[in-house]
């Protein structure tokens, strides 16, 4: 609420408060990866190009299930529910 009513300092320190009781803020990303960790963005876009999790679990030297955990997470933050939704994100692929 209040990045759309162009007040910076008071949605930096209602985050902040927020962070602080152990919730999250609910960002007002620009992009869909804004709202996402580097890691889990990586997996999103490898995982948007059609690769499968043990594939990309392979490249990045981890177990398909870590990759299926991030996943898990990237779709809880982008509020989407396949990888058919994933794809039509535009992430920069």
């Amino acid at each position: 609420m209040f990045d759309r009513m162009g007040a910076a300092a008071f949605a930096t320190r209602a985050a902040r408060v927020l962070r602080d009781l152990g919730d999250r803020p609910v960002s007002s990303a620009s992009s869909p990866l804004d709202a996402l960790t580097s890691q889990e963005a990586h997996i999103a876009r490898l995982v948007a190009t059609g690769r499968t999790s043990r594939e990309v679990a392979a490249d990045l030297f981890l177990s398909p299930r870590t990759i299926d955990n991030h996943l898990r997470n990237i779709y809880r933050k982008l509020g989407i529910g396949s990888r058919r939704q994933l794809r039509e994100l535009d992430l920069g692929t």
